[in-house]
C-alpha cells in the first residue's frame, strides 16, 4: 500500500472511530458564547444556526416564504443579520436571527452561489456564475457596481468567494474546463491566480487569518479531498483525501476546518493536532449548502446581554461600542433628540435622511434628475446634451423624457448611428414559413405578403438589387425561387433538388450558387435558372458523410466559401469554377451552419450550431478567434452574417437577430422588431449603389419594372415590347414554351429569354421529357426503374433500403409499442417501421406502459398499470408469464440483458426496484418517498450497463431526472428546473447525451449524462407534439405521440421538419423500445439449430438450445432441473433465465419458498415492514 492510500485509509478510519466514540473526544473544548454556527440547506430550503459551542442547530423561523434554493451564507454581527443567496430567486436577502425584518436586497441575478460580507467596511461581494461575474454593493444593497467580468474568458464560472478585509483582497473558485483560484484587490486590480492545478470542482474556500501569514483553504467536490495553500498560493498542503467524502462548503474556525458534506448529510469537523475528523452537531441536512461560522472579537457585547435601547428600539453592536437604532421622530446615541426627517420632507420622490446622530441634521437624498436642498429643483435631460453628431434636444413632457431631431444621414434615438437607407435585411423563418424584410436603420421587419402558397420550410436567403428580388431555397419543395418585396413576380427557378441548404448570388455576373445535401453537390446556374451545372461533386467515399451547408461568393476574388457538418466537419475554399479547392478549418467544428465574409477586414466568421460558438478566422483560415458562445452568452445560432463592422445571427434559443459588436468590444444584444419561431437563413444587403433612380417611382412608365445598377439605371418593358429602350419585340409573346412550360424574359440577355419547365421535362422550350431515373435518385449503387407516367423504383443493392436506398440496412433491429388503449403490443423491424399486432394477447393486456426487448431469449416486456403486474411473451404471443405482480404503478421499466436483472419504478409506492429477469429475488433499490413534497410520481427509467447507472424522472410537484448507481447509491439531481411532465427517458452513450420527452410542456430536450449543456430540439410552437415515451436509435430521436397517430422522428440538422413514421396509427401509444442489435452471431435468427421443440437463444458471440422436458444443458444432454418434485406439486417449475442448471417455482396462493414447502395459514397475520436504510445522496449542483 503506497502513503497516499494509507494517508486515506487513516483518515477514513479516524472519521469511523470518531464517529462512535464519546462526544468529548471529538468536540470543540473551550467554551465561545458569542460563535455562531450558520447553515444553509438548499432542500428542502432553511437556514439554521446553532452556537458554536453546542452545535445544537435551530431552524431560523418563519422564512420558509422567503426560500427557495439558498446555497451561500454569511453573517453580519454589527445589525445581527444573517445574509444569503438564493439561486432559484436569483436574489441576496437578510433577516435577523429570529426571522423577522426579512428584505431582499439584490434581485435579478441569474445564479448567484457565492457571497461574503466586509462588515468593517460595510461591503458586501458576490459571484453569479450564469452571468461570469463578481458584484459587490453596501450591505444595504445599495451602490452595485462589477468588480471582475469574466465572461471574456471561455468556461470560467465563479463559485465561492472570500473577503481579506485586513489586505482588502478577494479570493474565488472558478469551475470549468480550467478550475482554478484567483485573487484580486476589492476594486477588482492586481488579479493573480493562486491555485490552477490538480483541481476539479472546488466549491468552498475559507481563510486562516489567525497569524500574519495567513492561509487559504478550500473543498473540492469530486477529488474528495481539503486543501491548502498560504495567500500567495504557495505552500501547498493535502489535509482530508477521504474516499466517499462529497464537501460542499468549508470554514477555518479557531484552528480547526469544518466543512458541510453531501455524502454524510451532517457537518464534518476536522483537527489537526492530532489529525482526526468527526460528524459534528445535532442535526443531519439532506442538502446542506453554505457553512460560515462567526468568530466574534467585540469587546463589548451590549446588545446581547442586555437590552439598552428601549422598546422597540434596534440595538447595533460593534466592537467596543454599540448604537441604538432609533424609532421614527427620535434620534440622537440615545434616542433623546427629535428625528428631523419626521417633519421634514423631500420632495420629487427624494429619501430624508439624517446627516448626523449627534446633532440630528439632515438630508435629502433626490431621485434622478432632481436636485437641491428638498429636491425642489428639476434638472433638464437636454443639459447633458445627449445628441450627438448635431442633433438637437427637445425636452417633451412629461418632463422625464426627450427627443432627439438629428441632423441629415444619422439616424438612433441619440443620433449616435448614421443612416444606411437603402440597406436591407432579410430573414427566412422555417415554421411558419415566411420571407421577412427589414431597413437596417430600424430591423422593424414585415413580412413579404402574398408568399403563402409559394412557402413550406424556406432555408437559405439573398437578395438582388438589380431587381429588387428576393432568392429562396425551400427544403421541403425541393426548390430554389424569387419573388418581388411586394410578393409578386414569384417564380420556381430550380426544381428537383433534395435538401438545398445553402444560397449565394453573384449580382455582378448574374450567376447563382446552392449546395444540396442531399447529392453532396455545389451547383451553380444563371440567376433565370438556366444553365444549370455542377461546380463540385463533394462526395467522399472513404467518409460516412458529406453534408455541405452554407455557402457566400466572393465575387472580387471569384471564390466560393462553405461549409460542410458531415461525419468529418469542415470549412472550405474553391475557385466559382471548382478549381484550387483548399479546406480552410477542420478541426474544432460540429456542425458549422452558416458562413459571412468581412472583405474589409480579410476575415471569415461563422456560426456551429452545435457548439453553439461564433467563431472566425483570416481568409486563409488562420488567426483563429472565438467571439460568443453558449457559455457566456447561451446561443444557438443558425445564420449568420457580417455587417458594417458588426456580426448578426438568427438564433433558435433567443427567437431573435443577435448582434455582436468588437470595438468596443460589447455583450451580445437583441436586435429588431419581432420574434421568429424558426429563424432559419440570413441576408443583411449593403448598398453601394451611387444612383438610386429606381426608387422613384417615376422614373419608369406604369407597368415597366425599373432594374437598379451600381450607377444606373433599366425599365423593364411593357409585354409586347423589350430591349434598354423597350424598342425590340418580346420574345415571351409567341408563347414558345412547350408543355406547360412558362415563359420568362432573361435577367442576363436582353435578347433572349428562357422556360421554366414542369417536373419531368427539360430544354430551350420545355420540349423534352426527362424520365426520372435519369437524375440517378438511388444511392449506394441502386438500380432505378421507371414507372409511368413520371415515378420511379429503386431496386437496392444488399446492405439498404429506403425510397432511394439511401439507409443503411438493419435486419435485427426491432422497434416496439405498447399500445395503451385498446391495448396491443406491437413490433416491427425497423428497416421499414411496418408494425404489426403481437398475436393472442388480448385477454392478457390491461393498459400496458412500459416496454423492453431481450434480445436473448427474443421475449418482450411489459408493465400493465391496471393489472399491477410485469410480464414477458415471446414475439409470437406464446410463453406468456407474469413475473411480477402486486404493484401499484409500475410505469417504467428497464432490462440488464447482459447481468440478467430488470428494473422498474412504481408510482404509486415511489420505489424503485429490481429482480431478476425471471422475476425472483426481488428487493428495493431506492425509496423515493420524500415527505418534503407532496408527491413523487417516479416514471421513466434506464439503467447503463456499462457505467452501472439508473437514470429516472420524476412526475410529481418537484419534477425531475436523477442518477444513482444501480446499487442506489451516488443519488444524484440531473435536472430540476423547467421541467413538468418528464415522461420518456432515452440515452445516447456514444454521445454522451441524455435525452427527455415533457408531456406537460410539450418538448423534447437533453443535457449531456451530468445534466449539464441543456439543448431544446422540438417543442409545442415549432412541432405541435405532445410526447409521451422517446428512444436516441443510430443518431436519431423517436417518439410516441398523443397528438400525432405515428411514431415521430427527427433528425439533429437545423431545418429537418419532425417526421411520422410506421406503418401503423396508433390510438394511444405509450412506451416506445427500440432494439440496435450488437450482436455478432445470429445462428437463432438466420437458422434452426435446435430442432423441433427446443427454443434457441442468443448471445453475443454464440446461441444455446433450450431442451424440451426432460432434457437440459447447453447441448440437451443434462436433466432437466425441472423434476417431478421441483416445486412440491404447489408451483409451476421454469428454467432459470440467469443460471444454465437451475429453475424457479412460481408459487401458488399462501405458498412460498425454494420448492414452494412452504403454507401460511389464512388466519395469520403477516405484516411486512421495509428495512431501515438511508439512501446516500451525491451531487453538488446549485
Amino acid at each position: 500500500m503506497d502513503d497516499r492510500r494509507l494517508l486515506r485509509s487513516l483518515q477514513v478510519a479516524v472519521i469511523i472511530l470518531c464517529w462512535f466514540a464519546p462526544s468529548y473526544d471529538c468536540q470543540i473544548a473551550t467554551s465561545e458564547p458569542y460563535d455562531w454556527v450558520f447553515v444553509a440547506n438548499l432542500d428542502p430550503p432553511a437556514i439554521f444556526k446553532a452556537p458554536a459551542d453546542t452545535f445544537e442547530f435551530t431552524a431560523i423561523p418563519n422564512l420558509e416564504d422567503d426560500l427557495s434554493r439558498p446555497v451561500a451564507i454569511d453573517y453580519d454581527p454589527v445589525d445581527g443579520m444573517v445574509y444569503w443567496t438564493d439561486v432559484t430567486r436569483s436574489t441576496i436577502s437578510r433577516a435577523s436571527v429570529d426571522g423577522t425584518d426579512v428584505l431582499v436586497l439584490v434581485s435579478d441575478l441569474r445564479s448567484p452561489v457565492g457571497l461574503c460580507l466586509d462588515v468593517v467596511n460595510r461591503k458586501m461581494y458576490w459571484t453569479d456564475e450564469d452571468s461570469y461575474l463578481i458584484e459587490k454593493a453596501t450591505m444595504d444593497g445599495l451602490h452595485r457596481s462589477v468588480v471582475i467580468n469574466l465572461s471574456a474568458y471561455e468556461d470560467r464560472k465563479p463559485r465561492a468567494i472570500v473577503v481579506d478585509t485586513r489586505s482588502s483582497h478577494l479570493y474565488w473558485t472558478i469551475w470549468g474546463s480550467a478550475p482554478m483560484i484567483e485573487r484580486a484587490d476589492v476594486n477588482g486590480g492586481s488579479r493573480k491566480v493562486i491555485v490552477d492545478t490538480d483541481l476539479n470542482l472546488p466549491n468552498g474556500l475559507a481563510l486562516d487569518t489567525s497569524s500574519s501569514d495567513g492561509r487559504l483553504y478550500w473543498c473540492d467536490a469530486r477529488l474528495e479531498r481539503i486543501e491548502s495553500v498560504d495567500l500567495d498560493g504557495g505552500s501547498r498542503q493535502v489535509h482530508a483525501n477521504i474516499d466517499g467524502i462529497v464537501p460542499f462548503d468549508i470554514w477555518f474556525y479557531r484552528g480547526d476546518v469544518y466543512w458541510s458534506d453531501w455524502r454524510y448529510l451532517k457537518l464534518v469537523h476536522m483537527q489537526f493536532s492530532p489529525v482526526r475528523a468527526a460528524l459534528i452537531g445535532s442535526l443531519s441536512f439532506q442538502k446542506a449548502g453554505g457553512l460560515h461560522i462567526h468568530k466574534d472579537t467585540s469587546l463589548d457585547h451590549t446588545c446581547v446581554d442586555s437590552t439598552p435601547c428601549g422598546g422597540g428600539e434596534r440595538c447595533r453592536q460593534f466592537r467596543s461600542n454599540h448604537q441604538c437604532v432609533c424609532k421614527d421622530g427620535l434620534a440622537g446615541v440615545f434616542c433623546q433628540k427629535d428625528n428631523p426627517c419626521s417633519d421634514t420632507s423631500c420632495f420629487n420622490g427624494g429619501v430624508c435622511l439624517q446627516s448626523s446622530r449627534m446633532t440630528g441634521g439632515f438630508f435629502c437624498q433626490c431621485s434622478e434628475r432632481y436636485t437641491g436642498t428638498y429636491c425642489e429643483r428639476f434638472v433638464h435631460i437636454c443639459r447633458s446634451n445627449p445628441c450627438l453628431n448635431g442633433g438637437i434636444c427637445v425636452d417633451e413632457q412629461p418632463s422625464e423624457s426627450f427627443r432627439c431631431e438629428c441632423t441629415v444621414g444619422f439616424i438612433g434615438e441619440t443620433c449616435d448611428r448614421k443612416s444606411n437607407p437603402y440597406d436591407l435585411a432579410f430573414v427566412a423563418n422555417l415554421d411558419p414559413p415566411g420571407i421577412f424584410v427589414a431597413p437596417t436603420d430600424t430591423f422593424n421587419f414585415t413580412l413579404i405578403p402574398g408568399l403563402e402558397d409559394d412557402l413550406s420550410r424556406p432555408v437559405a436567403i439573398d437578395y438582388d438589387p438589380v431587381d429588387g428580388m428576393v432568392y429562396w431555397t425551400d427544403v421541403q419543395r425541393k426548390s430554389i425561387s424569387r419573388a418581388l418585396l411586394d410578393g409578386t413576380g414569384v417564380t420556381v427557378l430550380v426544381t428537383g433538388l433534395l435538401i438545398p441548404d445553402g444560397l449565394g448570388l453573384d449580382v455582378d455576373n448574374r450567376v447563382m450558387y446552392w449546395t444540396d445535401d442531399g447529392t453532396d453537390l455545389i451547383e451553380r446556374a444563371t440567376m433565370d435558372g438556366k444553365d444549370r451545372a455542377v461546380v463540385i461533386n463533394l462526395r467522399n467515399e472513404s467518409i460516412d458523410e458529406v453534408k455541405p451547408r452554407a455557402i457566400v461568393v466572393d465575387t472580387i476574388h471569384n471564390h466560393l466559401y462553405w461549409t460542410d457538418w458531415g461525419s468529418y466537419p469542415k470549412i472550405e475554399r474553391a475557385n466559382t469554377d471548382g478549381s484550387s479547392r483548399i479546406v480552410l478549418v477542420d478541426t474544432g467544428l460540429q456542425h458549422p451552419n452558416g458562413v459571412a465574409l468581412d472583405f474589409d477586414g480579410g476575415r471569415m466568421y461563422w456560426c456551429d450550431a452545435a457548439l453553439d460558438l461564433i467563431e472566425s478566422t483570416d481568409l486563409l483560415g488562420d488567426d483563429r478567434r472565438v467571439h460568443a458562445d453558449l457559455n457566456t452568452d447561451k446561443i444557438h445560432p443558425f445564420d449568420i452574417w457580417f455587417y458594417r463592422g458588426r456580426v448578426y445571427w438568427t438564433d433558435w434559443r433567443f427567437k431573435r437577430i443577435l448582434r455582436i459588436v468588437f470595438e468596443p468590444k460589447t455583450e451580445v444584444t437583441f436586435f429588431g422588431s419581432i420574434n421568429f419561431l424558426r429563424a432559419g437563413g440570413l441576408h443583411i444587403y449593403t448598398d453601394h449603389s451611387t444612383g438610386h433612380e429606381c426608387n422613384d417611382p417615376a422614373t419608369c412608365q406604369e407597368g415597366e419594372r425599373c432594374r437598379q445598377y451600381k450607377t444606373t439605371h433599366e425599365c423593364v418593358c411593357k409585354d409586347g415590347l423589350a430591349g434598354a429602350a423597350c424598342e425590340l419585340d418580346n420574345l415571351c409573346a409567341s408563347s414558345p414554351c412547350e408543355n406547360g412550360g412558362t415563359c420568362s424574359r432573361s435577367a442576363s440577355r436582353d435578347d433572349d429569354f428562357f422556360c421554366q419547365c414542369p417536373n419531368r421535362y427539360s430544354g430551350k422550350r420545355c420540349e423534352t421529357f426527362v424520365p426520372p431515373c435519369d437524375s440517378s435518385p438511388c444511392m449506394h449503387a441502386g438500380t432505378c426503374l421507371d414507372e409511368l407516367p413520371d415515378s420511379f423504383h429503386c431496386e437496392c443493392s444488399p446492405g439498404y433500403v429506403g425510397t432511394q436506398c439511401e439507409d443503411e440496412s438493419k435486419p435485427y433491429d426491432l422497434a416496439f409499442v405498447a399500445n395503451l388503449s385498446p391495448p396491443g403490443i406491437y413490433v416491427a423491424p425497423t428497416d421499414t417501421f411496418n408494425f404489426t399486432l403481437i398475436p393472442d394477447l388480448d385477454d392478457k393486456l390491461g393498459r400496458p406502459v412500459a416496454i423492453d426487448y431481450d434480445p436473448v431469449d427474443g421475449t418482450v416486456y411489459w408493465t400493465d398499470v391496471r393489472q399491477g403486474t410485469i410480464s414477458r411473451a415471446f414475439l409470437d404471443g406464446t410463453g406468456v408469464l407474469i413475473l411480477v405482480s402486486g404493484l401499484k404503478g409500475p410505469d417504467g421499466l428497464s432490462l440488464d440483458s447482459e447481468n440478467r436483472v430488470m428494473y422498474w419504478t412504481d408510482g404509486g409506492s415511489d420505489l424503485i426496484e429490481k429482480a431478476t429477469m425471471d422475476g425472483q429475488e426481488r428487493s428495493v433499490i431506492l425509496n423515493l418517498t420524500d415527505h418534503s413534497v407532496q408527491e413523487v410520481l417516479p416514471r421513466a427509467i434506464l439503467v447503463d450497463s456499462t457505467h452501472g447507472h439508473l437514470y429516472w424522472t420524476e412526475l410529481g410537484s418537484s419534477p425531475k431526472i436523477e442518477r444513482a448507481n444501480t446499487d442506489g447509491t451516488s443519488r444524484q439531481v440531473l435536472v430540476d428546473t423547467g421541467l413538468k411532465w418528464p415522461s420518456g427517458l432515452a440515452l445516447d452513450m456514444e454521445g454522451g447525451r441524455m435525452y427527455w420527452c415533457d408531456a406537460g410542456l410539450d418538448q423534447i430536450e437533453s443535457t449531456d449524462l451530468l445534466g449539464d449543456d441543456r439543448s431544446v430540439h422540438a417543442e409545442l410552437a415549432t412541432s405541435k407534439i405532445h410526447p409521451f415515451d422517446i428512444w436516441f436509435y443510430r443518431g436519431r430521436v423517436y417518439w410516441t405521440d398523443w397528438r400525432f397517430t405515428q411514431i415521430l422522428r427527427m433528425d439533429f440538422l437545423p431545418g429537418d421538419e419532425v417526421h411520422g413514421y410506421g406503418s401503423e396509427t396508433f390510438a394511444r401509444a405509450g412506451g416506445l423500445h427500440i432494439h440496435s442489435d450488437g450482436f455478432s452471431d445470429h445462428t437463432c435468427l438466420d437458422s434452426t439449430p435446435c430442432g423441433d421443440g427446443e427454443r434457441c437463444r442468443q448471445f453475443q458471440g454464440h446461441h444455446q438450445c433450450v431442451c424440451k422436458d426432460g432434457l437440459a444443458g447447453a447441448s440437451c444432454k443434462l436433466a432437466n432441473p425441472c423434476g417431478a418434485s421441483s416445486c412440491s406439486l404447489s408451483g409451476t417449475c421454469y428454467r432459470s433465465a440467469s443460471a444454465n442448471d437451475g429453475y424457479f417455482c412460481q408459487c401458488l396462493d399462501r405458498y412460498s419458498g425454494t420448492d414452494c414447502e412452504n403454507y401460511e395459514k389464512p388466519n395469520q397475520l403477516n405484516i411486512q415492514l421495509p428495512p431501515l436504510g438511508e439512501n446516500d445522496k451525491v451531487g453538488n449542483d446549485s
